[in-house]
């Protein structure tokens, strides 16, 4: 099983985040723990579960510093990720330096990615899934071919 769907959140003014429950709980059965760590991504902020996260720091690793590419990348995407523990209610409180990046603001966005949430400002979101939606009716035949759908 993995993470997929949608769901709409408020975040409140100390920027803690409800994930909501139907992720929450596919976390837990499938990597056996709620713990995520939080970082940027494109337009938004990425969070991985914590065997998750893990596993890409070992990718990385395995890779040589010498790429200045590599390098930067690392930079802001591993040195700007944050540990997060939801805490009794379900919530993870979001750094201000994050959400300030992500441009978050009350109405958020929850996407399921597989192995990974998407955490997106609803208005964001709203005008990259207008784009997304775009892209799939110009390129689903090539990309449902090259994945063998």
């Amino acid at each position: 099983m993995y993470l997929s769907g949608r769901r709409t959140v408020n975040m409140d003014a100390k920027g803690r985040l409800p994930i909501p429950a139907v992720f929450r709980d596919a976390i837990k059965r499938i990597f056996n723990s709620d713990d995520l760590f939080v970082t940027h991504f494109e337009g938004c902020l990425i969070a991985y579960p914590a065997v998750k996260w893990e596993k890409i720091l070992e990718k990385l690793g395995r890779k040589a510093n010498l790429n200045p590419k590599l390098r930067a990348f690392k930079h802001y995407f591993v040195s700007g990720a944050e540990y997060c523990r939801p805490d009794s209610q379900g919530r993870i409180r979001i750094p201000a330096e994050l959400r300030n990046d992500a441009g978050l603001t009350k109405e958020i966005v929850v996407v399921g990615m597989n192995e990974s949430l998407e955490i997106w400002d609803k208005n964001l979101w709203e005008e990259a899934f207008q784009e997304a939606k775009k892209d799939f009716y110009q390129n689903s035949s090539e990309i449902s071919d090259e994945i063998g759908l």
